[in-house]
């Protein structure tokens, strides 16, 4: 019935809690990273939260409640995470905010990780388009 469908929000902890998690994380470590002089500018930080935004609706808005009964709105949802939300959030330059709020000592291990020469090679020969392409 569309007068209970507005009413369907999905608040399920899990979901409700990485959203918000996602972006108390992020704007932390943009703030922690500004402050070190580098970050993300404020076109970055609009994308990564307009992909949560798209997030919100996808997975929290009656969208969802809609999917459980509706092939096709399963399949908008699919569309809105795949094709709107995962770009606007890799334009949001996630990893160094993030980085920024993690404690030192695993920001070193990462570092020490990112140098060694078979995850360099492993990491281009991933982002290689043909690659990209077969692996999308």
């Amino acid at each position: 019935r569309p007068e209970t469908l507005w009413q369907a929000w999905n608040l399920a902890p899990p979901v409700v809690l990485g959203i918000v998690l996602a972006a108390s994380t992020y704007g932390l470590g943009v703030v922690a990273s500004r402050r070190s002089g580098h970050g993300p500018g404020p076109r970055r930080v609009l994308y990564f939260y307009a992909g949560l935004v798209v997030v919100t609706v996808s997975l929290v808005s009656p969208l969802d409640a809609l999917a459980t009964t509706l092939f096709s709105a399963h399949m908008v949802q699919h569309l809105m995470l795949i094709l709107i939300a995962a770009p606007l959030l890799v334009l949001g330059a996630p990893v160094l905010p993030v980085m920024m709020v993690l404690p030192r000592t695993v920001r070193r291990i990462s570092r020490t990780i990112e140098r060694a020469p078979v995850v360099d090679a492993v990491s281009r020969a991933v982002m290689n388009p043909v690659v990209v392409l077969a692996l999308h």
